[in-house]
């Protein structure tokens, strides 16, 4: 099933519990031990319809929910998430400076608020958030980790990246979150075919998402495989043809590379037919209709490859 699918489906198992919990709560006198129980497991089910419904991109109706929870840790968390997700970056910030006074240990506090300043660019104000999460992180628990390691790499400190994306690997070789997070590292660091190992294992874990193949096309478009790095763009194409105009302009990119200029244009028109708008790719084809080549006839170095690398918005597979 589709991961929409199963969300609905989640939701509407969640909400009828929720429901029948309700209904049996009211029939309890309210100064026994089993009404506070229920109580507890009410407010439990509602604040995970509330989270479900995040997931599914119901960020108003989720935020809706979280607000009538009774205040708590978790309340605020799921507020900012819905705040930060709608883009009201104003209104997060104030809720994280709340929560924090009232819960300065909190590890998921100190985690959005390091994802907050990220978001804004503030990337050495979000390591030193990521690290004062790390204080707090229960057992497990390795996402600020993984964002201290992002916000070194969009800082340029590679090399110090690729040692916390190695722990983590090393932590959970299965998660391919971690696999394409040290792939795009040593890409980064110019060593595709070394990439190119980390991305075939995110692949073997059969959790396929576009961020995979993108990791496949930059190993084989930096090795100056450009058949290769054609075909892996269809594929995605093929895999995920209304999902991210990534997919669009890749393809679009590696037609280009190859001197088929016309259908690196169509496939990018199609790309804005599915997603209207895209500057990213309105900025390839606007590159192509420049027509960069140099008097020599030599075309610019990986022109789409550059390119593609300004059209990501976020690295890797988005994590909730």
């Amino acid at each position: 099933m589709h991961q929409d699918g199963t969300l609905k489906a989640h939701y509407k198992d969640v909400k009828k519990e929720f429901l029948q919990a309700r209904h049996a709560l009211k029939s309890l006198p309210r100064d026994g031990m089993v009404h506070d129980f229920l109580v507890d497991h009410v407010y439990g089910l509602k604040e995970e319809m509330a989270w479900t419904l995040l997931d599914m991109g119901e960020y108003e109706k989720g935020l809706s929910l979280y607000k009538s929870l009774p205040s708590g840790e978790s309340k605020f968390n799921g507020m900012i998430r819905a705040y930060m997700e709608m883009e009201y970056y104003d209104e997060a910030r104030k809720l994280i400076d709340k929560g924090l006074r009232r819960f300065p240990e909190s590890y998921g506090l100190w985690v959005a608020k390091g994802m907050l300043n990220q978001k804004l660019g503030y990337d050495l104000e979000s390591f030193k958030c990521f690290q004062s999460a790390l204080k707090y992180a229960p057992s497990g628990r390795l996402e600020a980790l993984y964002d201290m390691a992002t916000s070194l790499s969009k800082m340029g400190h590679h090399v110090e990246a690729l040692k916390l994306y190695k722990r983590l690997v090393k932590k959970d070789p299965s998660e391919p979150m971690y696999l394409m997070a040290l792939g795009s590292c040593l890409l980064d660091l110019k060593y595709p075919r070394e990439a190119l190992r980390y991305y075939k294992k995110a692949y073997e874990t059969g959790g396929l998402c576009v961020g995979i193949f993108e990791g496949f096309f930059h190993s084989f478009m930096s090795m100056g495989l450009k058949e290769a790095a054609l075909e892996v763009a269809l594929e995605g194409l093929k895999e995920f043809p209304d999902e991210d105009p990534l997919i669009y302009a890749m393809v679009g990119a590696a037609y280009f590379e190859m001197d088929w200029a016309n259908e690196a244009k169509e496939i990018l028109n199609q790309g804005l037919k599915k997603f209207p708008g895209n500057k990213g790719l309105k900025e390839i084809l606007e590159e192509i209709d420049e027509d960069p080549d140099d008097p020599d006839g030599n075309k610019s170095a990986l022109l789409g490859l550059v390119l593609l690398k300004a059209l990501r918005n976020k690295k890797y597979v988005k994590r909730s």
